[in-house]
């Protein structure tokens, strides 16, 4: 999970396997009372990616191109920067 500049939001990430880092600290929420909020966790960073990664599968299909894990990493890769996201090798 990345912090708001966009580093490891904690040392206890870098022990762990993961492919894909993105934001997870004060990701903008909905809450009640039709209020917003600021919220951090793995969890925020998880809806993240995978919002994320359902643009890619849609951008794929209407492009008649096939969506496998390799050419998502390579796509991420590509775009990391961008969207402020690590891939670890």
């Amino acid at each position: 999970m990345l912090n708001t500049t966009g580093e490891l939001y904690t040392e206890e990430f870098k022990n762990k396997k993961v492919d894909v880092f993105a934001p997870g600290q004060d990701i903008i929420s909905s809450y009640l009372n039709e209020k917003m909020t600021l919220d951090t966790g793995v969890s925020f960073a998880t809806a993240y990616t995978s919002g994320y990664a359902a643009i890619l599968i849609q951008e794929y299909n209407q492009n008649g191109q096939a969506f496998d894990r390799s050419s998502s990493l390579h796509h991420l890769k590509e775009y990391s920067l961008s969207v402020n996201v690590i891939i670890i090798p």
